[in-house]
């Protein structure tokens, strides 16, 4: 048992043994960079659980601007802009 996976069943309430009747016998799980695949048994198709696109680089400068990280999730920009100064 990978001690991850042991771990949050544990912080959930369930001990080895329920979590080991929960799990099917011969489960193989892979967490790979943007994806989470599993499989049950040797001969068993392959399963994508969880998949997401790669992340995209930040500028070269390795941080956003200040006004680029407030227009992060928006669809189009704001109209007005507050800017609050306290000494």
């Amino acid at each position: 048992m990978d001690p991850i996976i042991s771990k949050a069943a544990s912080q959930i309430g369930l001990n080895l043994q329920q979590l080991y009747q929960l799990l099917p016998s011969e489960l193989t799980l892979w967490v790979d960079p943007y994806e989470v695949s599993y499989r049950i048994g040797e001969d068993g198709s392959i399963c994508v659980l969880y998949e997401a696109a790669a992340a995209t680089p930040v500028s070269s400068y390795g941080m956003l601007t200040c006004k680029n990280q407030m227009m992060l999730g928006r669809t189009s920009p704001s109209k007005n802009y507050m800017m609050t100064v306290s000494s």
